[in-house]
């Protein structure tokens, strides 16, 4: 995984530190947990064919919009490879 890229409305700010967890920290957080389930996916069936319904999460927007975008860097990664 390189770099994950935050979407502006998610990075810190001068009050982020006040914030537990931040924006920041949930949006990073469920990019890598989504990016591991779909590599979970994967592992445990190489032809698995991705459904819309994998990458839906609950939580603050933060947190939904990190999980899809990580599902989804790793559904890309894993169709390259």
């Amino acid at each position: 995984m390189d770099t994950v890229p935050i979407p502006k409305e998610y990075q810190p700010s001068l009050g982020w530190i006040d914030e537990s967890p931040s924006q920041y920290e949930r949006y990073l957080g469920m990019f890598r947990e989504g990016y591991w389930d779909c590599v979970k996916h994967y592992l445990e069936n190489i032809d698995y064919v991705p459904k819309k319904s994998d990458w839906d999460a609950n939580g603050w927007i933060s947190e939904i919009e990190g999980y899809e975008d990580g599902y989804k860097t790793a559904e890309r990664a894993m169709e390259r490879n």
